[in-house]
Formats: structure tokens, C-alpha cells, sequence
């Protein structure tokens, strides 16, 4: 882990990151590969930083995919009560909304504890990523089946049931990805333009002609207000989210007041290799400087897209949720400090101040991936405060889009 403090521009209280890592490694001398991902992953999580983490690993992903697996999914009322939502299998009693208390005589609370702690961000990303993985980190937990769960029904009645694991297959059925798109555009009732903006990738030349596309017909249309989707955008590319803001505003904005960047050897290689424009200022200023240094460039409010045929100021929202990640969360946050979008939704998985420019190495004996961030940007209004305000709804709870924008519309334009 000295990589950690290597690269990192390490945000969390020194004393508890080290007493937490020392355990966690007392613990992962000797143990099985499960364990030891387990061990590493909570050990990543300690710096809350959504950019470092243990990659999944091929060897247990192949284990894993050939393994019975849990099979229900569930959502959480409060970080201790887990609800099951849905059941993925007809065998059993086991109903959805019965409350889980345990499996194979583990409380269900300390295990999903336990997931929570594998991976940093916000609080709101790693419940997020606990509930979405449960299955998965049962089995990096060993637990397997039969599955004996103790559960408690609607009417408080405490019972227990066997569940069979499922196969990899049948539970990848049941929980369809269903998207495959970075973004897409369409007009809804009530005149309402909204753009589901998914990943801030696939190159800039692509997404500016989409963007030409939603807003001529956002102006032909006279669009009574525009729904901007972020909900399930990780980030990615920052210049994606300038650039949507572009056709927005024709006043000047920035997505960070500032970086701070640490100084390593490992980055300075990675640099050397990676870096198209190694004559940039900054590029050159990094290369020099002394390992352990932590520089810091300021960013300025510019105007972008100044002559921008298609822009078209009008009503807009932007839906933000937990998994909102890095360039995601700095879009959501320049767009409410300039006052170019209202946001709504639930908090972000990482916070407005956040880590960046990712770097990877691999354990030597484990053979696991690591990644961790070289840098650490701070919000565009310049603050040391991370929270986004945003008007809180329970929108993201409703079950599919089409069901969600009749609801928002009215909420939102009537």
C-alpha cells in the first residue's frame, strides 16, 4: 500500500488510514484469494476516493460466473434493514418486501456492512454499489448454498427458508443491463426535451453533432423546458460536460476552480508515455518537479463555443443520483453554481471536490489491479465544501423511465 501514499493525494485522516490498513493486512497475510480481494478492496475504500479500488479479477470473476448464486435482489429502508426486492427464483416461501436478517446464521446487516466497506465514495455509492453487487460479494464473503435465511414477513412473523443458488446465467436474465447507448434525445409530453446522458465517451466530434441534433429540434419545437438524465453517468471525459453546458449558456464557466496534482515517479512515467502534448506547460512543469511535491494549477471561468449556432436557453433539470461519479459530479455541480440547471434527485456516489487522472499498478504475488488518482480537483465555485444542493425526490425509486416522466413533468414544468 505505500503506493497509496506514493501517488495519492491521500484526503483522509492519516492516523485511521493506517490503523485500518494494518489490520486489514495482519489479516491478509495468508488467506484464500477471496479473502485477500476482500481485504485490499476495503483497504482502497479507506481513502473514500470512488477512483481507487481493486479491479475485479479475472481468476474470481471466472469463479464466481461458474458459482450458484443468491438468489434475490434487495434494497435497503434504512443501512440496516434490507428488504427483498425482488426474488429471482419460484422455489422458496421467501416474498418480496419480507425484511432479510440473516444468511447461513450471518446477520444480513454486518454482511451487507461488510459490502458497503469495499469500495470508497460518498456513503449514497456505496450503499448504491453494495445493493447492486450483493450476490457478488456473498460470494467473495464464502458464503454459498444452500442458502438458510432467516427473514421476517409484512405481517412481523420471524421464519426461516432454504433457497438453491441460481446460475450466473438465469440471474444476468433477470437483471438485463437493458442500455447500451452513451446518449439519446427524444421530446415528451408536455413539449419537454430530454437528453439521457449515460457516459461521457465515445469521442467529442460525435457528441457535439448529437447535441447540434437535440438542440435544433429543442428550438424547432419551442420546447417548453429540457430534462438533462445524469443518473447513471460515472464520468469520464470533462470536455463532454463543458461542452453540453455550451449550448445551455453564453456566459463563461468552469467545471474546477483548481487541482491539485501530486507528484510521483510512477505518474511521471505514465506521463512520459501516455501525454499527446508533451511541450504543454503543464505536462512539462509535472515532469520536473520532485516526487512527493503537490502542485497546484488554478482554472479560470471561460467562455466556450462562443459563436454556438444551436444554443437555446431554456428551462432545465438535471436528474443526479448515486451513481454519479468524477466529471459526472463536476457537470451537476458548475451547472447549479452558474445557475444554468436546477438539480434534482438523490446525493451523488462522489462528492463535488474529488480525486482524478487515474493510475494503475498490479500486486505483485495476488496479481490484482489497483487503481488509485494522482490528483484532486476542488468545485467550480472555488469552496472546500463537497455537498451539492440539490431538491430531493423519490423519482429514482419509481421502476422504469417510462413510468418516471409523467411524474416529473408534473413535479417539475406544471
Amino acid at each position: 500500500m505505500k503506493k497509496f501514499r506514493l501517488i495519492h493525494t491521500c484526503t483522509s485522516p492519516k492516523k485511521n488510514f493506517i490503523e485500518k490498513q494494518t489490520a486489514y493486512l495482519n489479516y491478509c497475510q495468508t488467506i484464500p484469494l477471496n479473502d485477500s480481494f476482500v481485504a485490499v478492496s476495503q483497504i482502497a475504500a479507506l481513502l473514500k476516493d470512488t477512483h481507487t479500488y481493486a479491479d475485479d479479477y479475472d481468476v474470481i470473476i471466472k469463479s464466481f460466473e461458474a458459482s450458484p448464486l443468491f438468489p434475490v435482489k434487495i434494497k435497503a429502508s434504512s443501512k440496516w434493514d434490507l428488504i427483498i426486492s425482488p426474488k429471482i427464483t419460484t422455489q422458496g416461501k421467501l416474498q418480496t418486501g419480507d425484511s432479510l436478517l440473516s444468511i447461513n446464521g450471518y446477520l444480513a446487516g454486518t454482511l451487507f456492512h461488510r459490502s458497503v466497506n469495499m469500495q470508497g465514495g460518498l456513503e449514497s455509492y456505496q450503499i448504491n454499489e453494495a445493493l447492486n453487487n450483493f450476490s457478488y460479494h456473498l460470494f467473495l464473503l464464502n458464503i454459498k448454498p444452500p442458502f438458510v435465511v432467516a427473514y421476517k414477513n409484512r405481517l412481523g412473523q420471524k421464519l426461516v427458508d432454504t433457497l438453491p443458488g441460481i446460475s450466473s446465467s438465469d440471474f444476468n436474465k433477470a437483471n438485463p443491463s437493458g442500455y447500451n447507448q452513451n446518449y439519446s434525445y427524444k421530446i415528451l409530453e408536455g413539449n419537454i426535451g430530454y437528453i439521457d446522458f449515460r457516459s461521457m465517451s465515445g469521442g467529442l466530434k460525435k457528441f457535439k453533432s448529437f447535441l447540434d441534433t437535440c438542440f435544433v429540434s429543442l428550438k424547432n419545437n419551442k420546447a417548453n423546458g429540457l430534462i438533462v438524465d445524469l443518473r447513471y453517468n460515472g464520468g469520464g471525459n470533462s470536455d463532454y460536460g463543458e461542452l453540453l453546458l455550451s449550448y445551455l449558456t453564453d456566459k463563461p464557466y468552469r467545471l474546477s476552480s483548481g487541482r491539485y496534482f501530486k507528484v510521483s515517479l510512477q505518474y511521471q512515467e505514465f506521463m512520459k508515455k501516455n501525454y499527446p502534448d508533451q511541450l504543454s506547460k503543464d505536462v512539462t512543469d509535472y515532469l520536473k518537479s520532485k516526487p512527493g511535491r503537490v502542485l497546484f494549477y488554478k482554472y479560470k471561468e471561460k467562455k466556450y463555443l462562443v459563436d454556438n449556432p444551436n444554443r437555446y436557453k431554456l428551462n432545465t433539470y438535471f436528474l443526479i443520483g448515486p451513481q454519479n461519479l468524477s466529471s459526472a459530479t463536476m457537470l451537476a455541480d458548475g451547472a447549479q453554481t452558474y445557475k444554468i440547471a436546477t438539480l434534482i434527485g438523490e446525493p451523488t456516489g462522489a462528492p463535488a471536490n474529488d480525486g482524478g487522472e487515474s493510475y494503475n499498478f498490479q500486486l505483485p504475488y495476488s496479481h490484482f489491479n489497483i487503481y488509485t488518482s494522482s490528483t484532486y480537483d476542488i468545485r467550480a465555485n472555488g469552496k472546500v465544501t463537497t455537498e451539492i444542493q440539490f431538491f430531493q425526490t423519490s423519482l429514482c425509486a419509481k421502476s422504469t423511465i417510462k413510468q418516471q416522466m409523467p411524474y416529473l413533468i408534473r413535479l417539475l414544468f406544471s
